[in-house]
C-alpha cells in the first residue's frame, strides 16, 4: 500500500515539471490545469491516505479485536480452570491419621494398607506387649482430647472422627521371684512363673536332706540393692505370701539336726512272755508290751486273763483305763491297763530309760534297762517301784517282736 502511494507522488511531480517547461501562453491554462491536477492529486492522496488509514484502522481494529477476543477467551478459559480447581478443592475428601504413643514396650500397628482415614471410616489395629511387661490400660482420644469409643476382641476397632486420633498405652514392669536354697535344703514353688504381678499369691514348700532341719526362712521384697523382709503364712510344711509391687526373694537356711542319744529313732516293740500272778481263788495270766514311738516317747500296755478256782475273790484287780485300747494282736482280753505317748529320758552311760506312769491314783517311777549284744538291743528289762505288791510287775524281760 505504501509503495503505490510513492509511485503516485512521483508521477504527480513529473507532471508539474512538464508544465513549467511549456510556453508562457499556455501557462494560464496549464496553471488552471495544474491547479486542477493538484486538486485531483490532493484528492487522490487524500483518498489514498483515507483509504490506507481506514484500511489500517480497520486492520488494527480487527487485529486488536481478535486479540481482545483471544484474551477474553483465555481469560474465560482461566476463569473456567479456576472454577474447576475451586470445585476440585471443595469436593476432595479430608483424611486423618492415627498416632500411637507410649509404645516403648508395646508393638502396635494398623491392620491393612491404609495410613490415613476419612471421617466415618472403620479403623482396625492390633497390639502386643514386650516380655516382662504388662499393659495396665490404653486410651483412644480425638484431637480435642475427647474419648473415642472402641470395641476390642482379637483386634481393636473404632470409627474415625473428624480429626486425627491418638492411641496411648500405659505399661508397668512385671516382677520376678528368686529362690536361695539352703546347703542341704530346697524350695519348691507351686505353679512357678517367670513373672508375677502385685497381689499374686505364691505357695511353696521346703524339703531337707536326711539329718538336716529348718534354721531360718525369710521372704524379702527387693528394690535394687535394698531388701525388706515381709511376713509370710506357714501351715506345717506349707508356706505362702502375697506378691508386692516389686521383685521378691525367698531365702532358706538349714542346720544339722542335733544328734539324738535316743537308741530308738524308729518305732520298735517289745513284749513279755506270759507270767502267772495267783491271788486267792483267781489266777491272773499277765502280758506286758512296750512300744518305743521313735520320738522320745513310749507307750505301754498291761493285759490280763483271769482263771477262777472257787471261793471269794478278794484280790486287787488293776483298774481298767478307758483311754487305752489294748493292741489287737496282744494276748489278754478281760482286763487291761497302761498309758500312751509318755516322754522319757535316756541315760546313755547306764543304758537306762526312765519315765513316770500313773497307776491307780498315784504316779510311779518306771525304768527300762537295755540289754545289748554289741550295738544291737536284744531285750529290755521293765522295772517298777511301787508299794502295792499286787500291782507290781517286778523285773520283767521283754523281747523284741
Amino acid at each position: 500500500m505504501k509503495n503505490s502511494k510513492l509511485l503516485i507522488l512521483i508521477a504527480a511531480s513529473l507532471l508539474l515539471s512538464c508544465g513549467n517547461n511549456s510556453s508562457n501562453s499556455s501557462s494560464s491554462s496549464e496553471s488552471s490545469k495544474n491547479q486542477t491536477e493538484t486538486v485531483n492529486t490532493t484528492k487522490v492522496d487524500s483518498t489514498i491516505e483515507s483509504s490506507e488509514t481506514t484500511t489500517e484502522t480497520t486492520t488494527v481494529s480487527s487485529t486488536e479485536s481478535s486479540e481482545s477476543s483471544t484474551e477474553s477467551s483465555e481469560s474465560s478459559s482461566e476463569s473456567s480452570e479456576s472454577s474447576t480447581e475451586s470445585s476440585s478443592t471443595t469436593t476432595e475428601e479430608v483424611k486423618y491419621t492415627v498416632n500411637f504413643v507410649g509404645t516403648e514396650f508395646v508393638n502396635a500397628s494398623l491392620i491393612g494398607t491404609k495410613e490415613e482415614f476419612a471421617s466415618g471410616e472403620e479403623v482396625i489395629f492390633s497390639y502386643s506387649v514386650a516380655y516382662g511387661y504388662k499393659i495396665t490400660s490404653f486410651s483412644i482420644k480425638d484431637a480435642s482430647g475427647a474419648d473415642v469409643e472402641y470395641a476390642e476382641t482379637s483386634f481393636v476397632t473404632f470409627t474415625m472422627p473428624s480429626s486425627n486420633v491418638t492411641v496411648s498405652f500405659f505399661t508397668v514392669a512385671r516382677h520376678t521371684l528368686s529362690l536361695k536354697n539352703g546347703e542341704h535344703s530346697s524350695i519348691t514353688v507351686t505353679d512357678q512363673k517367670d513373672y508375677y504381678d502385685e497381689g499374686d499369691v505364691v505357695n511353696f514348700t521346703v524339703t531337707f536332706e536326711e539329718g538336716y532341719e529348718l534354721d531360718t526362712l525369710k521372704v524379702y521384697k527387693v528394690m535394687g540393692e535394698v531388701a525388706m523382709e515381709i511376713e509370710y503364712q506357714a501351715t506345717e510344711t506349707n508356706y505362702s505370701f502375697t506378691f508386692a509391687d516389686m521383685n521378691m526373694q525367698i531365702v532358706l537356711a538349714d542346720k544339722a539336726k542335733p544328734v539324738s542319744s535316743d537308741p530308738f529313732t524308729v518305732k520298735t516293740t517289745y513284749q513279755s512272755d506270759e507270767w502267772l500272778f495267783p491271788n486267792g481263788d483267781y489266777n491272773y495270766y499277765m502280758y506286758l508290751r512296750v512300744v518305743f514311738n521313735g520320738d522320745m516317747t513310749l507307750s505301754w500296755y498291761l493285759s490280763f486273763n483271769s482263771e477262777y478256782w472257787g471261793g471269794e475273790d478278794w484280790a486287787y484287780i488293776p483298774p481298767k483305763r478307758a483311754a487305752v485300747t489294748k493292741p489287737n494282736d496282744m494276748p489278754g482280753e478281760e482286763l487291761k491297763d497302761g498309758q500312751e505317748n509318755l516322754p522319757y529320758t535316756y541315760d546313755q552311760a547306764n543304758e537306762k530309760i526312765t519315765f513316770t506312769a500313773a497307776v491307780k491314783s498315784s504316779d510311779i517311777e518306771c525304768s527300762i534297762k537295755l540289754n545289748k549284744e554289741g550295738n544291737e538291743i536284744k531285750t529290755i528289762t521293765f522295772e517298777t517301784k511301787m508299794g502295792d505288791e499286787y500291782y507290781q510287775t517286778g523285773n520283767r524281760t521283754l523281747k523284741k517282736i
